[in-house]
């Protein structure tokens, strides 16, 4: 990335997530990314409060609309991403693309929901075939918001603010995709997604600390 390029990766997060610190804070202090800015941001409201979530990714949009940044990388505080990963999405050169991250939920119990990442009129079988590593580059109908790469033309085009809905994600890529953008998510991109200390999903499947 040249010299003018600079990227804001913005680090939500709540209380609830404690548990993730060691591991988030282990990340962050390892990430080497050229022009990177990080900012932790904590959000005092009772966790998913109405709009709680909405408000907090848009005040580091706004933060990255009026300091100038290039792109914007949201890395959710369960979610820790490396400088390889990051680097990775950068060097494709999109709008809009993700790395992949799968439900912590149930995790716990040896077992993960799926991929949270979507392409409509496909099944969750079908879904997860194409979300497991190795299948590239894909273009896809949304993703969650904690691993996800914009650039300025991308983040300058919506506020989380533009709708009703207390949904941080779906909304924001219906209306990038109205106004002509693709999404995308690179499936060799993938993001551990910690449902406890010590226990996370990868690429499908739970997997336990020792």
């Amino acid at each position: 990335m040249s010299e003018e390029k600079r990227i804001l990766i913005a680090c939500p997060t709540h209380n609830i997530k404690s548990y993730c610190d060691g591991e988030i804070l282990k990340a962050i202090h390892n990430l080497k990314v050229e022009g990177q800015e990080i900012i932790i941001r904590f959000d005092p409201n009772e966790y998913g409060s109405t709009n709680a979530c909405k408000k907090q990714r848009e005040w580091f949009r706004r933060y990255a609309v009026e300091k100038n940044f290039s792109y914007l990388y949201f890395m959710g505080w369960d979610n820790p991403a490396t400088t390889e990963q990051i680097n990775k999405l950068l060097s494709l050169n999109l709008d809009v693309v993700g790395g992949i991250y799968w439900g912590r939920y149930g995790a716990e119990n040896g077992r993960v929901d799926g991929a949270v990442c979507w392409i409509n009129g496909l099944t969750r079988e079908e879904q997860n075939v194409k979300m497991k590593y190795g299948s590239g580059v894909i273009e896809v109908d949304g993703m969650g918001m904690d691993s996800v790469l914009f650039s300025r033309r991308a983040f300058t085009s919506f506020s989380y603010l533009d709708w009703e809905q207390n949904d941080d994600d779906y909304p924001a890529y219906d209306i990038l995709k109205s106004k002509g953008f693709k999404i995308y998510a690179d499936t060799d991109v993938q993001i551990p997604h910690y449902a406890t200390s010590n226990i996370y999903s990868l690429n499908g499947e739970s997997i336990t600390i020792n």
